[in-house]
């Protein structure tokens, strides 16, 4: 059916609260930025190099995500439309043909370097 599976869930989110205490890189808060929705996650990981500091709290740290919930409700909707372009925006960095290209780049350079 056409409402099963991430993207469709995905698509019916105002905000992705994301609180980990450890993290990689979390696919999921990629996924919800390529469909334009505001991230709420901990700074655990590498999720620091996907959402802006501002959006970022330290992994435990509720008080901070439950302030940065309460000003994501405040915000008129122009600027929690801005916020989802941003993400979206940043997600095409990590699209599969600029990531490959990344990993060429890197390990042409490590060759080199032998």
């Amino acid at each position: 059916a056409d409402n099963e599976g991430i993207i469709p869930f995905l698509d019916n989110l105002d905000v992705l609260i994301h609180p980990s205490l450890t993290e990689g890189l979390p696919r999921v808060v990629i996924e919800a930025m390529s469909r334009g929705r505001i991230c709420l996650t901990s700074s655990a990981g590498g999720t620091s190099e996907l959402i802006d500091a501002t959006y970022l709290h330290r992994p435990g740290d509720w008080k901070k995500l439950a302030d940065d919930i309460l000003n994501i409700l405040q915000l008129q909707k122009s600027n929690r439309i801005e916020i989802g372009l941003k993400n979206l925006n940043q997600s095409f960095m990590y699209q599969e043909h600029i990531l490959q290209n990344k990993r060429v780049d890197f390990l042409k350079y490590i060759i080199q370097q032998q």
